[in-house]
């Protein structure tokens, strides 16, 4: 399935100031975010319909080998192997013919501002002492914060960097490999082969149930501010269309709060006892069980370089 080419452009400007979509008030930042969702949605059922190399293995093959990989990388702390189990995420991302622009901008990105939030302190000789590559503060004596004191010389060391260079590539790492399985697979054989796997039932179809109600409550917030927008003729400052947007949230808590109690009550009137049904896998293929010992080997011979 196509994304609809007019779906993912912005709107046209109308040439007035108070309506103009461009003008970046609060309500339009927000219908766009949610414009974006949808259109984001509709992107990861595409590429997971693709035929590619991922796409046409077995859900259960492709979860089980993301459980050991991410076992085998969280015990990892050396840089050689992260790059090259990268390089081959890498591959295997080119070969499942996924868009490697946005591929690269969902994992790097996330993965650069999240981690040096995280790692960039303990790069600091206060941290992990070493020979310095930068001096950031240089001071004739002691500098004292308070209880604290700082060295007369706080730089970046060579340690501090071997080991924030390790994090980032374990992270990066990690998230691509979470995030090629995401795109690689439908998301309802997704959860039934979390099922398969003998995965807490009770678990997963909370899951799956939180999965498909998110959108009709996106789908609930985007009428309510579609449906103001399209009844305002001047749209207020900033601070008044916060606060409109603050009351929608809580508004849209409580409403999901009842649809909560609602849905369970509907349930359990049709005789729900608390016990969920899946539908059977399918067989596993001759292709699937070849890619199950690759991936044995590949996590044998990762986890004799780790060790």
């Amino acid at each position: 399935m196509k994304i609809p080419d007019w779906l993912g452009q912005p709107a046209a400007k109308t040439g007035c100031a108070c309506c103009d979509v461009s003008r970046g008030s609060f309500l339009n930042k927000t219908l766009a975010g949610l414009q974006a969702f949808f259109v984001e949605t509709v992107f990861l059922e595409t590429e997971a319909a693709k035929d590619g190399l991922l796409q046409r293995l077995d859900p259960r093959v492709k979860l089980a080998a993301l459980a050991g990989l991410l076992v085998l990388l969280s015990l990892n702390h050396n840089l050689v192997p992260l790059v090259v189990v990268y390089i081959v995420l890498l591959a295997l991302a080119v070969v499942s013919r996924l868009d490697m622009p946005k591929f690269l901008g969902r994992t790097v990105v996330p993965a650069i501002f999240f981690s040096s939030v995280i790692i960039l302190p303990a790069t600091l000789n206060i941290v992990t002492p070493g020979r310095a590559a930068l001096v950031l503060i240089n001071t004739a004596s002691v500098f004292k914060l308070g209880p604290l004191s700082l060295p007369a010389k706080v730089a970046v060391t060579y340690p501090g960097l071997v080991f924030a260079s390790v994090f980032w590539l374990r992270a990066l790492a990690m998230l691509t490999a979470t995030i090629l399985i995401l795109r690689t697979t439908h998301i309802h054989r997704l959860f039934s082969a979390l099922a398969d796997l003998r995965a807490p039932s009770f678990a997963v179809a909370t899951l799956l149930m939180a999965y498909r109600y998110v959108f009709i409550l996106v789908a609930l917030v985007n009428n309510t501010h579609l449906a103001r927008k399209s009844r305002t003729i001047r749209l207020g400052g900033d601070r008044a269309e916060r606060r409109w947007v603050a009351g929608r949230i809580a508004w849209t808590l409580n409403r999901s709060l009842r649809m909560s109690d609602d849905v369970t009550d509907a349930m359990i009137s049709r005789g729900w006892t608390g016990r969920f049904l899946w539908l059977p896998a399918f067989p596993m293929t001759t292709v699937d069980r070849l890619a199950a010992v690759i991936a044995v080997a590949a996590g044998a011979a990762l986890a004799a370089v780790i060790i």
